[in-house]
């Protein structure tokens, strides 16, 4: 399932970004000719002035920085992440992106499906490993839908958790999540799709 949303998640985004980009340009077609100081630099720093709004208004001073708030859930938290700092996370990247920000496409789904995951083995009162499980793999199927690598996500989540407890079962798990992610994500992007 998870899988699947990423690989739904991930074209979605990349057509948004797509879109915007084409939006802008239609609406001020000088903008691209124009290498003004406002858009170098006002852009970014409205950006990350209403980035920091949002942190602010949702108390997630401890969070700021997603992808060390992930690794720290895995790892300290048992996978237990809190959807909202989550979403927040995924926001922020979006946002970022649209601003021109230097941050990977991955970061918004790797947020969003981690939570989801996570969320989905809490509420069927799975086990901690199993919580954790679901949690990587929401950021496996992410990593390997946008990036259609689904063995470079495999890897990097096993690096992730190499050591815990109970970890060889998940194995298996990670491997199909990256694969259907990462088919799923290139049907719907080829020219045929």
């Amino acid at each position: 399932v998870l899988g699947c949303l990423a690989g739904l998640l991930g074209p979605a985004v990349w057509w948004c970004l797509q879109n915007v980009d084409w939006l802008v340009h239609h609406i001020d077609p000088n903008l691209s000719a124009r290498s003004s100081l406002g858009y170098a630099i006002g852009l970014p720093l409205s950006v990350g002035s209403l980035l920091f709004l949002l942190f602010v208004l949702f108390r997630a001073y401890r969070s700021a920085d997603g992808f060390t708030y992930f690794i720290s859930d895995l790892h300290f938290q048992d996978g237990r992440r809190k959807m909202r700092f989550s979403v927040l996370h995924g926001v922020a990247a979006f946002l970022l992106l649209l601003s021109q920000g230097v941050l990977g496409v991955e970061g918004v789904g790797m947020e969003v499906l981690s939570a989801l995951g996570s969320r989905f083995a809490q509420l069927s009162k799975l086990s901690t490993n199993q919580v954790r499980t679901l949690a990587a793999c929401g950021a496996t199927a992410a990593i390997a839908a946008v990036l259609g690598q689904p063995t470079a996500a495999f890897l990097f989540v096993v690096e992730l958790l190499y050591g815990w407890g109970s970890f060889s079962f998940a194995m298996g798990t990670f491997a199909v999540t990256a694969f259907v992610a990462a088919s799923v994500s290139q049907s719907l992007t080829s020219p045929s799709g």
